[in-house]
């Protein structure tokens, strides 16, 4: 894209405070922001994200913490585990999963997403129109299971890893917002999206 995703303008703001915001507003009190490539580029335009990994001064009423992936070579699963890790340390339950490329969606996918993991559920997967998206909620257990798990392992993939857990063990959530099956990869996606969005908010009534 040419700019890190989480610092393109959406709306005269950098896509990561407007992701941030978004959960905010859906009853998101505590969130985990993963860096790695770009990551003085990302601490020069918020000077609140360098904490060293600890909670980050965040000009919200919700608690940041940031966590640094010093080898993003490794893929994305080197970073979900630098969060696992992290994760692991809170008297948490769970945890939602949203890559910075997903839109964050309405708090009906949040709601339903922790209604759905009961004991016995390690994986709840919210569902539009029958396909899978983001965010998934995790549960502490499953979190565990992860951290385990080589990098240099062909299985060290999130996709993988849930659909080798029992049926029962995964929830798939049916929802109404169709942001859970978005990925904005391509500058264009995301000028496509933010016209969208654009459009919606000029409607009369919203």
């Amino acid at each position: 894209m040419g700019t890190p995703k989480g610092l393109v303008d959406y709306h005269g703001k950098p896509w990561l405070l407007e992701q941030l915001g978004r959960f905010e507003t859906a009853g998101g009190k505590e969130a985990v922001v993963v860096l790695g490539y770009h990551l003085e580029r990302y601490f020069e335009k918020f000077p609140w994200l360098r904490t060293n990994g600890n909670e980050a001064l965040c000009p919200r009423a919700l608690t940041v913490s940031v966590v640094v992936n010093q080898t993003p070579a490794c893929g994305q699963f080197s970073s979900l585990q630098r969060a696992i890790s992290f994760l692991l340390e809170k008297d948490w339950p769970g945890a939602f999963i949203l890559p910075v490329d997903v839109p964050g969606p309405q708090r009906e996918v949040y709601d339903r997403l922790s209604a759905a993991l009961i004991s016995k559920t390690d994986v709840a997967i919210p569902q539009y129109r029958s396909k899978g998206g983001h965010p998934v909620l995790l549960s502490r257990r499953f979190l565990g299971q992860l951290i385990s798990l080589s990098l240099e392992s062909n299985e060290a993939r999130l996709d993988l890893q849930i659909r080798g857990l029992p049926p029962e063990r995964v929830a798939r959530v049916r929802v109404s917002d169709a942001q859970v099956r978005l990925n904005i990869n391509l500058s264009s996606d995301f000028s496509d999206y933010a016209d969208r969005q654009a459009g919606t908010r000029s409607r009369p009534g919203y």
